[in-house]
């Protein structure tokens, strides 16, 4: 009788204890902001206290500003505003950062993908806000 009580509580325990623990939420129960390898959010931004979209990367994501390692895309990333190309990313230090509704990463085989064969590089992508 006693067992029978016993391993339905252990059970609830459990199930309480493991949902309690899980990362997805911080000690007042509201959910932990993600953080994309492939994207920065206007939250993100807001947070690091800068002047433009380089000052945010070079923060936040400094390897985007880096050209990937190895292989034939071995070349600096291209900066598009609004799927507009606007060039390399030096660009990006003319970008006001109250304009910015995101901020994206695309991989070389991504950028070329959609954009052609004239974008052999990965691209940062800049969207701004409407």
């Amino acid at each position: 009788m006693l067992r029978q009580r016993l391993l339905p509580a252990l059970a609830a325990a459990a199930l309480l204890g493991s949902a309690c623990s899980s990362g997805g939420a911080n000690s007042l129960g509201s959910p932990r902001p993600s953080r994309s390898r492939d994207r920065i959010t206007v939250g993100e931004i807001q947070a690091s206290a800068v002047t433009n979209v380089f000052e945010a990367i070079q923060r936040l994501r400094n390897t985007w500003l880096q050209p990937p390692r190895g292989g034939a895309e071995c070349v600096a990333p291209v900066v598009f505003v609004d799927n507009v190309k606007r060039g390399g990313t030096e660009s990006l230090r003319l970008i006001n950062i109250e304009d910015i509704e995101e901020i994206r990463y695309v991989n070389p085989r991504d950028a070329t993908t959609r954009w052609g064969s004239a974008v052999p590089g990965a691209v940062i992508e800049v969207i701004l806000r409407r």
